[in-house]
């Protein structure tokens, strides 16, 4: 393995050990069968450098994600790398309480098939590099690393009218995404539109959806106080913290 650029080890980001290592670069074989972009040689893919982050995310967490340093371009002396970001997926948890589909879930039962496959449809020029594999019996979904990616700290938002801004924009940003998707129904992936389905699943009161959509997240939001009230006593009389 080319070590010339390498991952910075800090707190949150490590190596992983040699036998974690070569299992990842097996399962990378099978990756390369399953990336949206299959006419990208072999030599593309060749690994610089691998590093873990454990159990980071919101829904993800207690997951690995893996970052793996692959060649790239082969024209700008090593300038082109390119990270893939390789995260750890399971059933969702929403799927416990929706209807059953059987022909989804024998379509769809590796978890990180399904993850890739809900992005190509549902983004406008999804990631080429938009794959799966499966490492000692845990199932993953890849993706590039944008260089750019930024999170929203809620520390830099003042006020409720600044959130309200955000959420407004955020909610433009989706809408339009989904879409501009629709190039995607003419390759296969979706055969109806996907704004479409969504503006038929939210009804034609589209305040009604709206104040639904509200009240429920005032529900879950109390719900979320009341458990962690419960656990923070629950830790108080188990350890005396």
């Amino acid at each position: 393995m080319q070590t010339s650029r390498v991952f910075l080890e800090t707190s949150e980001l490590l190596i992983p050990g040699a036998a974690e290592q070569a299992q990842l670069e097996l399962a990378l074989s099978f990756y390369t069968q399953t990336v949206v972009t299959r006419s990208l040689n072999e030599e593309h893919f060749r690994i610089k450098d691998i590093a873990v982050k454990r159990g980071s995310g919101t829904a993800s967490i207690g997951l690995d994600r893996y970052y793996i340093l692959i060649e790239g371009g082969m024209e700008q002396a090593g300038t082109d790398d390119t990270v893939l970001e390789v995260k750890e997926v399971r059933v969702p948890v929403p799927a416990y309480f929706l209807p059953y589909s059987d022909s989804f879930w024998q379509s769809f039962a590796h978890q990180g098939k399904r993850v890739s496959a809900t992005q190509q449809a549902m983004h406008h020029k999804a990631d080429p590099y938009l794959g799966f594999l499966t490492m000692d019996g845990r199932e993953f979904y890849v993706r590039e690393r944008s260089p750019y990616k930024k999170s929203l700290k809620l520390e830099n938002i003042a006020d409720m009218d600044e959130l309200t801004v955000v959420i407004q924009q955020m909610g433009s940003l989706t809408a339009k995404m989904h879409a501009r998707a629709d190039a995607d129904v003419d390759k296969g992936i979706l055969d109806y539109h996907s704004e479409q389905e969504i503006a038929k699943a939210m009804g034609p009161d589209s305040d009604a959806f709206a104040r639904y959509i509200a009240e429920w997240a005032y529900g879950y939001a109390g719900q979320v106080e009341k458990d962690y009230a419960m656990f923070a006593d629950w830790v108080s009389e188990q350890y005396g913290i």
